[in-house]
């Protein structure tokens, strides 16, 4: 948040002196959750200095319609403290994105100062590796590595508007940070999620079903065998197959269809293996409700490492207020914006199935 320019109450600034919500004591410092909260009600709330007050505390100007929050939304760690989780709208993200997450957690993120271009040099260097040469020998000539451009040029993201009643922000039994946090939160993150899955990369962020390998396609246009799965897994190089954060990826109706079959010495294809609860083929399983199911055409299973997809974000959200546009409704108005995008790193560290036509 920037400072006062003296030029008067600017969206995002500090309030200046003579701006009407200063006193001659400063209120008690106040909560990043309190502050937000009075400049969400302030518009239409009965005791608007008091909310004003409480935002100037809080550093947030109440008269701005757009305030940029949760740049970081971390829940705080042991060492920090304990498990401490914000309250109110804050809270509300983290908590979404703690469901709508398991992609971004696993992925590698390229936080930005801005929204301009941004694109990343990529490579696929598996198939060199060093030589023996003699111990006064000259070495022996080189292979460079092909470089290509994953573009990671942040979209907006929109959660669309939410409108809240006149009567439901009088309720005092009624949350609205709570609420607003959380649909706003749910509607930004699930899109995010959605577009690093299936997102076609043209005029919207690439998702792992695209930018990966076209490996395999499967004999019926409904199901996948065992043989299938084994063959797709067997084609991964082992330099990503070795790793955790290697997984299947499928939505639940797919973990369904594959849940009885079995290798040929007669073994389910998913079992326990150590502290995993379940594994296929000794890889863990995200389910993913974007996932594309097992229809004709389409790619219901990925198997890779999803720390070579790149997902690219701008600053915080945007929450923005609109406090006219539906008064003559007696209704109050809000939008969460997030800047972000996606795109496969390495398009061999993922394999994809795709169903017969």
């Amino acid at each position: 948040m920037s400072t006062y320019d003296g030029t008067g109450c600017g969206r995002g600034q500090f309030l200046p002196p003579g701006c009407g919500y200063h006193t001659r004591s400063r209120p008690p410092a106040v909560t990043e959750t309190e502050a937000i909260g009075a400049w969400m009600r302030f518009s239409r709330g009965k005791n608007t200095r008091e909310l004003g007050r409480i935002c100037e505390a809080g550093g947030i100007d109440p008269r701005s319609n757009e305030i940029t929050i949760a740049r970081d939304l971390e829940t705080g760690t042991g060492s920090e403290g304990g498990y401490t989780v914000h309250a109110g709208v804050v809270g509300a993200l983290v908590r979404a994105r703690s469901t709508y997450g398991q992609i971004r957690e696993r992925a590698k993120l390229f936080p930005r100062p801005d929204g301009s271009s941004f694109k990343v040099p990529i490579s696929d260097d598996t198939a060199n590796f060093a030589t023996v040469v003699a111990e006064e020998g000259d070495s022996t000539g080189g292979t460079d590595p092909v470089f290509a451009e994953a573009d990671l040029t942040p979209y907006k993201l929109d959660s669309k508007i939410l409108k809240i009643s006149e009567e439901l922000m009088a309720d005092a039994q009624f949350n609205m940070e709570e609420y607003v946090g959380t649909i706003l939160g749910e509607r930004l993150w699930r899109a995010q999620e959605r577009y690093a899955l299936i997102g076609s990369g043209s005029g919207e962020p690439e998702g792992v079903t695209v930018g990966g390998t076209a490996a395999l396609t499967a004999a019926s246009a409904a199901a996948v065998t065992a043989k299938e799965l084994i063959e797709l897994a067997a084609g991964l190089d082992p330099m990503y197959r070795g790793s955790r954060r290697t997984t299947w990826l499928m939505n639940n109706s797919t973990l369904a269809a594959i849940q009885n079959l079995v290798a040929g010495d007669g073994h389910p294809l998913l079992r326990p293996l150590a502290d995993r609860p379940r594994t296929l083929l000794g890889h863990d399983l995200i389910i993913l409700g974007d996932m594309p199911g097992m229809t004709a055409g389409l790619k219901p299973i990925v198997l890779g490492n999803v720390e070579h997809l790149g997902i690219s974000e701008v600053g915080g959200i945007s929450l923005q207020r609109f406090d006219e546009l539906y008064r003559e409704t007696g209704q109050l108005g809000f939008r969460a914006v997030l800047r972000t995008s996606s795109a496969v790193l390495v398009p061999s560290a993922f394999r994809v199935l795709t169903m017969h036509a």
